[in-house]
Parts: C-alpha cells; sequence; structure tokens
C-alpha cells in the first residue's frame, strides 16, 4: 500500500510517499524497520526510469516501510530548487527522518538512508548527528559536491547558474563546497554499503572505494562495497537493476539479522 502526502518544512510542503509491506494491515502486532530513500541533483522521489518506484517494490515485499520525498523545488514539492543548499537538503532529510518516527509499528531506533548520487553525499552528512540512523547505503555517491555537481552543469555546456531549465543560485553553487563528506565518513559508527556502476559517466566509480577506504578506519561498523558491470549512473537496464537490489536486499536482510516486520 502506499500513501502520499505533504510534509511542513520551512513555510512550505515537501512530497512525501510512504510504503508499506504487505503484511504491515493485517498483522498488528509486527514492527517493521524504516528505509529513507535521498534522491539526487535534480531529481525526484520516482527516479529515473522509476528508479526509486521499483526499490520501494522490492524493499517492501522483504519487510521494510519505504519512505521516499521530493527535496523542495523538485517533483512535485513546493519551493525553487535553485534557492536550495546543501544545508538545507541536509535538513530536509533530517525532517522526514522525524516524520518517520511518528509512524506507527515501526522500529525508530533503527533507520536506513539510502542516498544515490548527491542524496548520497546529503545522506552521509544528514547521518553524522542521527544517532537513529544505523545503516548507510550509498548508490553512485557524489564524493566532491562541488567539483562533482559544477562538472555535471558545465558539461551541458550551460554557466554554473542554469541547469536542465533549473536557475541555480550563488547561494546553491556555494554551498556545495562547504562540506567534503568521505573525510566525515569516519564518523559515523552504522553499518555501509557502498555501490556503484562501472560505467558511470556522471559519477566516477573511484569514489566508492574512497568512500570505503574512509569508512573502514572506523572501530565500529561495517562496510562492504560493491561495483557493478555495466551498471550506468541510474542502473537503468534490468540487469544492472535486478543486480543493484539483490546486494541491497541481501545486505539488508543480513545485517538484520533476517527478514523484518516480526511480531515483538
Amino acid at each position: 500500500m502506499r500513501n502520499h502526502l505533504n510534509l511542513p518544512w520551512n513555510e512550505i510542503n515537501l512530497s512525501v510517499s510512504v510504503d508499506y509491506p504487505p503484511s504491515y494491515f493485517s498483522d498488528k502486532k509486527a514492527v517493521y524497520p524504516v528505509v529513507i530513500i535521498c534522491h539526487g541533483f535534480i531529481g525526484s522521489k520516482v527516479g529515473v526510469n522509476r528508479l526509486f518506484v521499483k526499490t520501494c517494490d522490492a524493499l517492501t515485499e522483504v519487510g521494510y516501510v519505504v519512505i521516499r520525498f521530493d527535496y523542495a523545488g523538485c517533483g512535485e514539492s513546493e519551493g525553487d530548487y535553485g534557492l536550495n543548499t546543501l544545508d538545507g537538503f541536509i535538513d530536509q532529510t533530517k525532517a522526514v527522518l522525524s516524520f518517520a518516527k511518528t509512524l506507527r509499528r515501526v522500529d525508530t531506533h533503527s533507520i536506513t538512508l539510502v542516498g544515490h548520487s548527491l542524496g548520497g553525499a546529503v545522506a552521509t552528512l544528514a547521518s553524522l548527528k542521527e544517532p537513529d540512523v544505523k545503516r548507510l547505503i550509498l548508490w553512485s555517491a557524489v564524493g566532491n559536491p562541488s567539483k562533482d555537481i559544477c562538472e555535471i552543469i558545465q558539461k551541458s555546456g550551460n554557466n554554473l547558474h542554469e541547469y536542465e531549465g533549473y536557475f541555480l543560485s550563488d547561494a546553491f553553487i556555494a554551498s556545495l563546497a562547504n562540506y567534503q563528506p568521505i573525510e566525515l565518513c569516519p564518523f559515523f559508527s552504522g553499518d555501509v554499503l557502498i555501490i556503484h556502476g562501472e560505467d558511470d559517466d556522471d559519477i566516477h566509480v573511484q569514489y566508492a572505494t574512497e568512500y570505503a577506504n574512509a569508512f573502514t578506519t572506523r572501530t565500529n561498523g561495517s562496510c562492504q562495497l560493491h561495483t557493478i558491470e555495466h551498471a550506468t549512473h541510474t542502473y537503468s537496464s534490468t540487469t544492472t537493476f535486478h543486480q543493484l537490489m539483490s546486494i541491497t536486499q541481501d545486505w539488508l536482510i543480513g545485517v538484520e539479522g533476517g527478514l523484518r516486520g516480526q511480531a515483538r
């Protein structure tokens, strides 16, 4: 079952979707873990070729409540995307985390953030001061927000203040330089899964190794790294999407100790 709602944030509404496992409404004693998906640069909670919708279908099948949302000015959310800042994305993610904790019969102290592309950097940064985020999944994560996003914009032949019909403010561009997420990885104590496509032309696969190296310096928390042959930035082929889901499902089931949604 899928519910759509508006979540107030800074005088605007963020568009949020919540997907529930098939057993959620029939088994009133079960408790479910939560996955929150953070989309990337000028993306949406649907994803390219419905990446995040298909992800919801796959993860609800194995017992997860899955939350997707549009950052301000993206998808169906209110606001102007180009007036965002990286700090704003982090704050919006935290607002959705707070909302997740209000849901009935979910494990509010065991939350997983999935971040794709720029959303991977945002998810990493948002997790650092959120002790209830126990797991972090990075798909094709941006490693250097300023360098990576500016290169994507300039590759299209546009100046830094316009991309794909979006006007980007000076504050937006400047904010990307405020964080180096890889340098902050050692401060996250939870478990981490990193996946990157080997044919990613937008965000270089080398970042996956850099993230993994940073996470493995910790004394707490595990880290797994997988690269997928022939996978592009959005895992758009049937084969690479199935590999992405298989790795993600297996890892979640492993770190959770089996299928969730069990009565407590």
